[in-house]
């Protein structure tokens, strides 16, 4: 029994670190992102800067079942024990 909680110790450990590289990364990608609109936008101009914003947009949208499907298959090989 005592293998459980050491088992339950050292996950939390890898989740707490994982969490504390996971944040700052988002931080950086965040912040590349938001300089890449403002030097886009610079370059651009209004109009063409739009058409971008929005094709930016359609891609985003169109990842979505994409990440889904990778969601639910995942879900099926953690289940099937592959």
């Amino acid at each position: 029994m005592a293998e459980a909680g050491a088992d339950t110790v050292s996950t939390r450990d890898g989740t707490a670190r994982g969490a504390a590289l996971l944040g700052p990364a988002m931080v950086a990608a965040n912040a590349l992102h938001w300089l890449a609109a403002v030097v886009a936008s610079r370059l651009l101009g209004p109009g063409p800067y739009g058409g971008l914003a929005a094709l930016l947009g359609l891609v985003l949208a169109g990842t979505v079942p994409g990440i889904a499907l990778q969601s639910v298959a995942a879900r099926r090989s953690a289940r099937a024990g592959r």
